[in-house]
């Protein structure tokens, strides 16, 4: 059977809080920052607007600092320090192409660029394809080390680990994701690629031990639950594979795009000479996916590259459906949804979003009353431009997002039917052959208490335990192959 697990490294994935948006307004700030604008506002020098950036960042205005900061690089004045800012900020934000002129102002070699500014260059050589000029620009794990501690720090690594996997150096990407796993931000997401990692180097074992440590309220619980249940499979752990696939088949999460998982299950099954219930595993793919290919169509067909198609997924995660129809109103177009909000590029575009409305919403308050005329309208009209010119961008990405993952699914959806179909032809020709034997499935003894000790609190738990708890399913049974005549 064909390897189905995706184990690609997602570059755009956010690892750690965004540390910048923490920066509290006050008082002060807005006055100095209402006194910049209107004594400095007309051809400032890099000094006032380095001094301006500051302020913005004092009042968590970031994408405005990195606007300011980015016109002094672009004038070739910047010091390293700006360029500091400008990558981190950068990393954070995923503003990769506001990098592009600054470089070709600054000249130089890349290697004297401090590490924050490289790591950022890495990134977007890396998102348009060229993983050698990346591997180029990246820092190397010191450097970025010595980075402030934050979700700039934890992203370079990240980014750092992205390009050795996708130049074939396996180990030295895990030893970087073990780097984010020791520090207490999102644990469980570099816990998950290190798995990812070990299964593509075909250490399933250790793939199992990283994912026990995947708690279940991480948003990367469900995509570990599937990873060790491919790696059960690979160990032959048949009863660890089937235990995790009763978990994600549970009534809780009906409405998680995995169709993946259903393959597997037939999988396993046919392995064990259940071959009835492999039939029915089959069935329950075709019968839960059958219909989504043509809804992934009907979703594209409906909403185009429209930015609301962006506005309406984001929305619907936080229990909106305006705007969906019957997408968020039929199972499949449920299946269809989660699949979407599973992209974990278009979750940080969603972030980016939020971020640029509390600007918005942050900018009118630090001007106040007096935005309404002179210095501070003209500052007010241009700072509102560069925020709705971020807020355009961030819907572009979110968009091509979505069309990338839906071309995703759709080829999910292809590959998990085609491998059904290849199980089911198999299962038909055993089943026949079992019958012109005239033999009976036999079972073999089974140790049920060793099974269940083994697999029944694979993920751990805290708290009050219920046997029907979701990821603490246990399956204990044994293969049927042995046949027995009549």
């Amino acid at each position: 059977m064909r390897k189905f697990l995706r184990t690609g490294v997602l570059v755009a994935a956010a690892t750690g809080s965004l540390s910048l948006l923490a920066a509290p307004a006050s008082s002060d700030a807005q006055q100095n920052l209402r006194l910049l604008l209107t004594t400095g506002f007309k051809n400032p020098t890099s000094d006032e607007l380095r001094r301006r950036a500051g302020v913005f960042d004092q009042l968590g205005l970031y994408h405005l600092a990195l606007r300011d900061r980015a016109a002094i690089a672009r004038s070739g004045r910047a010091t390293p320090a700006d360029l500091e800012e400008i990558g981190r900020t950068a990393l954070v934000f995923d503003r990769l192409e506001i990098l592009t002129p600054i470089v070709n102002s600054a000249g130089g070699s890349v290697t004297a660029y401090p590490a924050s500014f490289r790591a950022a260059l890495a990134a977007l050589a890396l998102r348009l394809g060229d993983a050698e000029r990346a591997s180029r620009y990246v820092p190397d794990a010191a450097s970025i080390g010595r980075l402030p501690e934050g979700a700039a720090r934890n992203r370079a690594f990240q980014i750092a680990a992205s390009i050795d996997a996708a130049q074939g150096r396996l180990p030295a990407a895990i030893e970087k994701f073990g780097y984010i796993s020791s520090r207490v931000n999102d644990v469980a997401s570099a816990r998950l690629q290190k798995a990812r990692l070990f299964y593509e180097l075909g250490r399933y074992p250790e793939a199992l031990e990283e994912l026990v440590h995947v708690q279940k309220n991480s948003p990367a619980w469900f995509n570990s639950v599937v990873v060790a249940a491919w790696a059960g499979y690979r160990v032959k752990d048949d009863n660890l594979a089937l235990g995790q696939l009763m978990t994600l088949h549970s009534p809780y999460l009906i409405s998680k795009f995995s169709p993946e998982t259903h393959l597997l299950e037939a999988a396993v099954l046919y392995r064990l000479c259940h071959y009835e219930s492999a039939q029915r595993s089959v069935a329950n793919l075709r019968r839960r996916y059958g219909k989504v290919r043509g809804f992934v169509d009907r979703f594209r067909s409906n909403f185009g590259n429209r930015f609301g198609q962006v506005s309406s997924v984001l929305n619907y995660a936080r229990g909106s459906r305006h705007g969906l129809g019957d997408f968020a109103d039929s199972s499949e177009g449920r299946l269809l949804l989660d699949g979407l909000l599973s992209d974990e590029s278009l979750l940080e575009v969603d972030r980016s979003l939020l971020q640029v409305s509390n600007e918005d919403r942050a900018l009118a308050q630090a001007l106040g009353e007096g935005a309404g005329a002179g210095r501070l309208a003209e500052a007010s009209r241009l700072y509102k431009g560069e925020l709705t010119a971020a807020r355009r961008e961030y819907y572009r990405k979110g968009l091509r997002a979505i069309q990338r993952r839906l071309s995703q699914m759709s080829r999910d959806v292809s590959e998990a039917v085609e491998g059904a179909l290849a199980i089911e032809v198999e299962v038909n020709t055993r089943v026949r052959e079992r019958l012109l034997r005239r033999e009976t499935a036999r079972m073999k003894d089974v140790n049920f208490e060793a099974e269940i000790k083994k697999g029944y609190e694979f993920w751990p738990f805290e708290g009050e335990f219920w046997r029907d708890e979701v990821g603490g399913y246990a399956f204990a049974t044994s293969d049927v192959c042995g046949g027995e005549g009549t």
